[in-house]
């Protein structure tokens, strides 16, 4: 080791930057559960169909049991468009955390 002080100064840097990513994808992980109400709840599948119309977005989700769940993307969705259709389109594998409303209709607040 002829250079201790920039062997130190990399290691530290990698240090600081592998705890914050830690800590970032922990935080991640739990904030739709608090920073929304007890009542959200949670599903997983993929997108199969999207609409947009004036008051906002609605997709169709398949469940991995063959479940279709119908979503309504209003105010307070913390989802953008664009988002949604390149899982549209990728078929990938969304998580969205609802709210149910009267009358059985599902208002998406996070899909991801």
């Amino acid at each position: 080791m002829h250079f201790p002080r920039i062997t130190a100064v990399l290691f530290l840097l990698l240090l600081i930057g592998g705890l914050s990513l830690v800590c970032i994808n922990t935080l991640n992980l739990l904030a739709p559960q608090h920073v929304y109400s007890s009542h959200v709840e949670h599903v997983e599948g993929i997108i199969i169909q999207m609409g947009v119309n004036k008051s906002g977005m609605d997709f169709v989700l398949e469940t991995a049991n063959g479940q279709h769940m119908h979503f309504q993307c209003d105010n307070p969705c913390r989802a953008s468009q664009w988002h949604v259709e390149r899982h549209l389109l990728e078929h990938a594998n969304t998580d969205v955390y609802y709210v149910e409303k009267p009358a059985n209709s599902l208002l998406a607040v996070d899909v991801d």
